[in-house]
């Protein structure tokens, strides 16, 4: 995860308290979340945002908690055994990266506001989803 000021220049039509104050790029395994988890994570850490904007939700009791901690280091040695005859990614998309090594380039792209209504349109035009419309754009605005 990084963090960092951000002063766009897109951004200086709009009043003070609306502009982008920073960004976090956060980059993680897509089993730690999907896209919505890892956006609602963002929100939790922000100070605009509080646990009742988000769906309610019930806290472990603290038997739950402590039975938890108890079992965990008897699951250690099962995910030893699950991991220990894996090997490691070797996908079409990484192979390249893994062989050549990272760059150490970094892109970035950004765009003005996307009306919804128009990708939706866009989407069943085609007959794709509206994340796979932005995706494209992305790779594309990426490359």
């Amino acid at each position: 995860m990084y963090v960092q000021d951000y002063d766009a220049e897109d951004q200086r039509h709009l009043p003070e308290e609306e502009k982008t104050r920073g960004l976090l790029f956060l980059s993680a395994h897509h089993s730690f979340g999907d896209g919505v988890s890892s956006i609602c994570l963002a929100l939790a850490m922000s100070d605009e945002y509080g646990r009742e904007y988000f769906v309610p939700g019930k806290d472990a009791k603290p038997w739950e908690s402590w039975f938890i901690r108890f079992l965990f280091p008897f699951y250690i040695p099962y995910i030893l055994y699950l991991t220990m005859g894996t090997f490691a990614d070797s996908n079409f998309l990484t192979k390249k990266k893994q062989e050549k090594g990272l760059s150490g380039v970094l892109n970035v792209a950004s765009s003005n506001n996307i009306d919804l209504r128009v990708m939706k349109g866009l989407s069943k035009k085609i007959g794709v989803t509206i994340n796979d419309i932005m995706a494209s754009a992305l790779s594309a605005a990426m490359y």
